[in-house]
């Protein structure tokens, strides 16, 4: 299969930028959140580490199925963007929204912090204080995967606001640069998120967050990000990437405090024999992340030749949602362990959507997304975006670019943090401080946006 996953591997890779070139004369698109995270994931499956089951032709036309639906709807997007020039940026200058932004940044960030404060609160209280959730890290993991934390649900909601923060954050340093308190408050909200539930995806979260976020806001003012890697970017880059792959297996490892050895347990025997003869946590760690990133595409396949009796209607898509209206529903929803890789049980979207829809949702539910997406991406790059389009976009990236593992609807932050600014982009006019010289943004490169642009209302 090595040959089948290099093949695999550049093609989708290829399809990603290439069309991505053709259709946005961008790098990074719709098309290429989607293709580049498969197509990287199937040159690692080429490495000797974890044999894997072959990929059946079902598999295949399960993996290849969705991307054509993306990329047909990502076109049909093209064609009803339109070439409307009300935008967010008035003729003023990008100034105006930095202070936009600032504003809503500083108004979620106090909720999401007090609800970080609420959480930290309430679980002390249940576990005994807060050195109990300090040496007790597998049993927070534990609790709140299967049981959940006994809190009130509105706590969680205050929390979920951080993810829509993060979004701002990027925007805004985007705007005025990473030298302000705000970098630092961002820092601190991301390390309170990963303590309070022990999870590593809220890490990985926030970055593409971040990303997507500063990302549009440079391509709205007509200044998106070149590829021109110098070799201090390069380093800066892969130190960043380091940190954040660090910082989730370090989170694995506290929570379960046994080196990877449930892990190694459970794919032992089809781990690649070398790679067992050293027991170093560094490398256990190694395995375990690639095993994360790898290994929901052969579970997958699994899913597609054995499917499930019958169709859950949605239940796993958007499980966040069934949640709020009908409470019996599990919060993980059905759960199918794998038996290619024992204790398993994330599927790529693509299991998700085959799971609730069949070969149906494979087809219309990315056409979908596709569509959306491409015609936000037109709109922000013709800057004729609204505010709350702009963010729709960047989870609407998001949800993209984390379908190798599972869809994002599956999560209730993602709608939260929708609703969240929906709500605040139309009342912040309410909010609006003076804008007097020396209260307003320091633009960073402030020279560079002196295009004339529009504004909407």
């Amino acid at each position: 299969m090595t040959i089948i996953y290099l093949a695999l591997g550049v093609i989708f890779i290829g399809i990603g930028i290439g069309l991505s070139k053709a259709f946005y004369a961008q790098i990074f698109s719709p098309i290429s959140a989607y293709a580049l995270p498969f197509g990287f994931a199937f040159l690692l499956m080429a490495l000797p580490i974890i044999n894997y089951r072959p990929l059946s032709p079902g598999t295949l036309l399960a993996l290849f199925l969705p991307l054509l639906a993306l990329i047909c709807g990502a076109f049909l997007g093209g064609i009803v963007s339109g070439r409307q020039k009300s935008g967010i940026i008035s003729d003023t200058g990008p100034r105006l929204l930095a202070n936009k932004v600032r504003r809503i940044l500083l108004l979620t960030y106090l909720f999401a912090s007090a609800g970080l404060l609420l959480q930290f609160y309430y679980m002390a209280r249940s576990f005994g204080g807060i050195s109990a959730i300090v040496m007790q890290p597998t049993v927070i993991y534990h609790t709140r995967v299967l049981y959940g934390f006994d809190f009130p649900s509105w706590v969680g909601y205050l929390v979920s606001l951080s993810y829509c923060g993060m979004y701002l954050a990027g925007s805004y340093t985007a705007l005025a640069g990473w030298r302000n308190w705000y970098s630092i408050w961002t820092v601190l909200i991301v390390v309170g998120v990963a303590l309070s539930s022990m999870g590593r995806a809220s890490i990985l979260w926030a970055g593409l967050l971040i990303f997507n976020g500063n990302y549009l806001t440079h391509l709205v003012l007509g200044k998106a990000p070149k590829l021109r890697i110098s070799v201090r970017k390069l380093i800066t880059y892969l130190i960043l990437i380091s940190l954040i792959i660090g910082a989730t297996i370090y989170i694995r490892l506290i929570r379960a405090q046994d080196n990877f050895e449930s892990t190694q347990t459970r794919i032992g025997y089809a781990v690649n024999p070398v790679f067992l003869q050293n027991d170093s946590t560094l490398l256990r760690g190694i395995i375990h992340t690639y095993l994360n990133f790898t290994g929901p595409i052969p579970v997958l396949g699994e899913r597609i030749d054995y499917p499930d009796p019958q169709l859950g209607y949605g239940v796993k898509t958007f499980n966040a949602l069934f949640r709020m209206v009908i409470p019996t529903v599990g919060r993980y929803g059905p759960i199918r362990e794998s038996s290619v890789l024992p204790g398993f049980n994330v599927f790529t979207a693509i299991g998700d959507w085959f799971y609730d829809f069949g070969w149906i949702g494979i087809l219309f539910i990315p056409f979908v997304m596709g569509v959306l997406s491409s015609w936000l991406f037109y709109k922000a790059i013709r800057r004729s975006i609204g505010f709350w389009q702009m963010g729709l976009l960047a989870f609407s990236l998001l949800w993209l670019e984390w379908a190798i593992f599972f869809s994002m609807t599956y999560q209730g932050f993602f709608f939260i943090g929708l609703a969240w600014l929906l709500v605040v982009s139309h009342g912040v006019k309410y909010l609006r401080i003076p804008i007097r010289r020396q209260h307003s943004v320091r633009l960073r490169h402030s020279h560079l946006y002196s295009i004339p642009l529009t504004m909407q209302k």
